[in-house]
């Protein structure tokens, strides 16, 4: 029978707004085609992709007490408490020593740290806004040795599992019980885990392809412009949303900008008139090159609220507002 504290875990879990799935006790053996070494692996006991995770204390009581084997699987996406997780695999280190130029990620701030079922890490972060629907969630083998998971399952303490043939199959632990940090946007904690994984995140998460039937560039709603200057010029006559955007444009960097804020931007100015080559120019975002710009879905250009998200969007705020360019446009209050 599964450890009393398995059930307690997915109640403390699912008050916090996380999504439970229980997972199979007894792992299943998979053939990896690449290295025809057998995987084992665990598998959800609820149809939680069609159906839903568990999201209730009393949906979580009634199962493990006609399922009292089953391990524990956490969402990381959710409505409540969006998590990122990354993903230590200390068996894909040579020696146990890491790469040149790629030291191991620390976690920070006694935040909370499990042992995974292989031996590696897990450090668990949250964020609150959301990754673009196009992009998978999952980045592996950053590095050689690390994943970001931000989407799907993942298999969590203090679940134990066992082989088909009943021995030992790994168990996860709690390392660090700390709390969960909550940062504005998925990049931050990616950033203070290693210096190095920010950008090795940031370049896989550019080169994934949008998918199968996407649409692709779309129409401007202003003819095109001459001139980069015509483009800033436009986007800050286009209200509150428009001038916060071109101050970010000319004022911050783009390497070190959150994930989700330089699309906004790229936006921003493909409305006001940029081709490619302007935007990707005005943007400065090594991530948005003019190829990159070409293939984004256009869609409504990110409001003050979107863009006040961001640490950069409260910066251009501040600032705007003490020189009086927003006074008696933007309220008090963002």
């Amino acid at each position: 029978m599964t450890h009393p504290s398995v059930l307690k875990t997915a109640v403390h879990r699912v008050r916090r707004g996380i999504g439970i799935v229980p997972v199979s006790k007894t792992l299943i053996a998979t053939l990896d085609p690449v290295t025809q070494a057998f995987k084992f692996s665990p598998i959800p006991t609820i149809r939680w992709q069609r159906n839903g995770p568990l999201r209730t204390e009393e949906q979580v009581q009634v199962h493990w007490s006609t399922h009292p084997d089953d391990q524990l699987a956490i969402v990381l996406e959710n409505p409540e408490l969006k998590l990122v997780c990354c993903d230590v695999d200390t068996k894909k280190l040579p020696g146990g020593g890491a790469p040149e130029g790629r030291p191991i990620p620390q976690p920070f701030g006694g935040q909370y740290v499990e042992r995974s079922k292989s031996g590696g890490f897990h450090y668990l972060a949250a964020y609150t806004t959301s990754i673009p629907e196009w992009v998978g969630g999952r980045w592996t083998s950053l590095g050689g040795y690390v994943d970001i998971l931000a989407r799907g399952i993942l298999f969590c303490a203090p679940s134990h599992f066992v082989k088909p043939d009943g021995s030992d199959g790994g168990a996860c632990q709690v390392l660090t019980d700390g709390p969960i940090p909550v940062f504005a946007g998925i990049g931050e904690p990616i950033a203070r885990w290693a210096d190095w994984l920010y950008p090795a995140w940031r370049g896989a998460s550019e080169r994934g392809e949008l998918p199968a039937g996407e649409t692709r560039v779309v129409a401007r709603k202003v003819a095109p412009a001459a001139t980069v200057s015509d483009v800033l010029e436009r986007m800050g006559r286009a209200g509150d949303a428009g001038r916060i955007a071109a101050w970010i444009c000319e004022n911050t960097d783009g390497e070190s900008r959150d994930w989700d804020l330089c699309p906004k931007l790229v936006v921003h100015a493909l409305e006001a008139g940029a081709n490619a080559d302007q935007a990707a120019e005005i943007v400065g975002c090594p991530y948005w090159t003019v190829r990159k710009v070409e293939t984004i879905k256009l869609t409504r250009a990110a409001g003050v609220q979107s863009l006040l998200k961001h640490t950069e969007g409260q910066a251009a705020y501040r600032v705007l507002r003490s020189e009086a360019a927003l006074r008696g446009i933007i309220g008090r209050n963002p």
